[in-house]
């Protein structure tokens, strides 16, 4: 922030600079911080051997973690049933499958059959 500021006459003059171009003092901090932050994980990222995947490498930028908690069984139960049944859907087309694959009907004992 020092060298830009070091072109104008004052303070006065270097803000009405910036807003002169959309921008103000602090949303340049912000992004100055950003990508100082930026330089330093990347040196950081330099100075290990990456791993190389067949996608090539990958950066992820979060600008704030959350931690995990436990959330309470009524804000939840809407969700959790329709994941259950498709669960179990999944299981008994997976039986199904298998069951044609070892020659038999393709019938489990979920759906009152014989066992695959």
């Amino acid at each position: 922030m020092a060298e830009p500021r070091g072109r104008c006459p004052d303070d006065g003059a270097s803000l009405g600079d910036l807003a002169g171009n959309g921008l103000d003092e602090a949303v340049l901090a912000e992004a100055l911080k950003r990508e100082l932050l930026f330089d330093a994980v990347m040196r950081q990222v330099a100075s290990r051997r990456p791993h190389l995947s067949e996608m090539g490498f990958h950066l992820l930028w979060c600008e704030k973690i959350h931690r995990g908690r436990t959330l309470p069984f009524t804000k939840v139960r809407s969700r959790i049933r329709p994941l259950l049944e498709e669960r179990a859907g999944r299981n008994c087309q997976n039986a199904f499958i298998a069951g044609l694959k070892a020659g038999g009907r393709g019938r489990s004992k979920a759906d009152g059959g014989t066992p695959a």
